[in-house]
């Protein structure tokens, strides 16, 4: 198969959940392609979300068609961009319910999905929405040709504000910013709900103030910035998703929101944030994500991806004399990476605590090196470089160059100190005794 694990976003389980539906498994026999039509934002503020979801909507498509598609007919995509819009969305499916085709994958945002459902039984389709989570829609709104296929409002926005609450006990007031939008009051109305319930059970008082309402079709979001910035509170939960959440953040970096707040929540853009700003990505980030376990293929292909991954690390590592290690202090565990049964003449496996890889230390030095270790627990993430004698299996005098760095969770705590070591044989070394 030619696409890979990292493109199993929600769309793959959309795709599966049309193409699985027992009324298509029924149809009566017909020659063809089976056709879905699939509704996302190619164009606009939201085409990197849309391209996401036509990939996860292609490894499925990919899939059922190498069991041999449904009813033994190949399942093809018919694509139509709905610009990220409400009608864009709606226009997308009159002209596809106009070609013959009736099974949907669309309304992939609230808006869309709303403008959509309304209309489906006039066009004699069906649709399965990939992540709208305004509640009306299987509510007040409820369309029996309408499928839902993720969480809504309350279970996705309730759930962060409860773990954040539960988490950052510190944080006692919160600011959101939401869209200005049905969905953006439900977002804010259920985050509130989730940090009350939170806070209530673990009697504390905790603040939610009123939500900052921003609109989705901006590029510009300094007014709203400036509102947050002067607003005494801790946290933030960030509403707005795709391209206005990462140019929310972008700009709101160059005036040290990421630095004001303690911890930022965020709605589902998750990955697509730190695609955009890499190493700017704000350390204090939690999102909900809109991953879904894999098919039986696509977890294969994951190991054999990440097997192959490893082969060709250990590879280069081996070939410059290097060890990689990630010590877990709590337990004192060491994993290593790299040959050390040639470098140091103990298998890798054989070294699994501390305390087996300062054994390897020569005696001269292992005394400042457990103490350097145990001092690398303090650090904060910035580069931390020693060096020091080893000894392999049979006596000889090895130089290891050793330079690590401390990794901590988002509230601080330590998580592992990762490192890599050079070694090679010492300059002018005595022969063994």
């Amino acid at each position: 198969m030619s696409m890979k694990r990292r493109h199993f976003l929600q769309s793959t389980a959309a795709a599966v959940g049309v193409l699985g539906l027992p009324a298509l498994q029924t149809v009566r026999a017909q020659s063809g392609p089976v056709r879905i039509g699939v509704m996302l934002p190619m164009s606009g503020i939201g085409a990197e979300a849309g391209a996401a979801w036509l990939a996860g909507a292609k490894v499925a498509t990919e899939q059922w068609n190498a069991k041999g598609g449904v009813l033994k007919r190949p399942v093809e995509l018919v694509v139509r961009d709905d610009k990220f819009t409400s009608a864009g969305a709606v226009a997308a499916a009159r002209e596809l319910a106009g070609s013959g085709v009736n099974l949907l994958i669309g309304g992939s945002q609230s808006p869309m999905a709303l403008a959509t459902a309304p209309i489906l039984p006039e066009l004699k389709a069906m649709m399965v929405a990939p992540c709208p989570t305004v509640m009306s829609l299987t509510h007040e709104n409820f369309q029996r040709n309408f499928f839902r296929l993720s969480w809504n409002a309350y279970i996705a926005f309730a759930g962060i504000g409860n773990m954040l609450t539960d988490r950052f006990k510190e944080v006692e007031t919160w600011s959101c910013i939401v869209p200005d939008s049905e969905n953006g009051r439900d977002m804010a109305r259920f985050f509130t709900i989730g940090v009350q319930r939170a806070a209530a059970k673990a009697g504390r008082q905790v603040k939610v103030l009123d939500p900052v309402f921003a609109s989705l079709n901006k590029a510009d979001y300094k007014i709203e910035i400036n509102s947050l910035m002067n607003a005494p509170s801790q946290g933030l939960f960030v509403g707005l998703t795709a391209a206005p959440c990462i140019s929310l953040l972008q700009q709101g970096r160059a005036v040290g929101m990421d630095r004001k707040f303690k911890v930022i929540g965020d709605a589902g853009t998750e990955l697509m944030i730190a695609k955009a700003m890499q190493k700017s990505t704000p350390a204090n980030l939690w999102s909900i994500s809109y991953w879904v376990p894999g098919t039986d293929a696509g977890k294969r292909n994951a190991i054999r991806d990440a097997r192959a991954w490893q082969a060709r690390f250990s590879a280069a590592i081996g070939a410059h004399r290097l060890v990689a290690y990630e010590w877990d202090p709590p337990t004192n565990r060491i994993v290593l990476t790299g040959d050390t049964k040639t470098l140091l003449g103990v298998p890798a496996e054989r070294i699994a605590m501390l305390a087996d890889w300062l054994a390897l230390v020569d005696a001269e030095d292992r005394e400042q090196v457990t103490t350097h270790f145990d001092e690398r627990v303090r650090g904060h993430g910035e580069p931390d470089a020693t060096a020091y004698l080893m000894r392999s299996a049979d006596g000889a005098l090895l130089e290891a160059s050793d330079e690590a760095r401390v990794i901590r969770d988002h509230d601080g705590q330590l998580h592992r100190v990762v490192g890599i070591v050079r070694i090679a044989p010492a300059a002018q070394a005595p022969v063994p005794a």
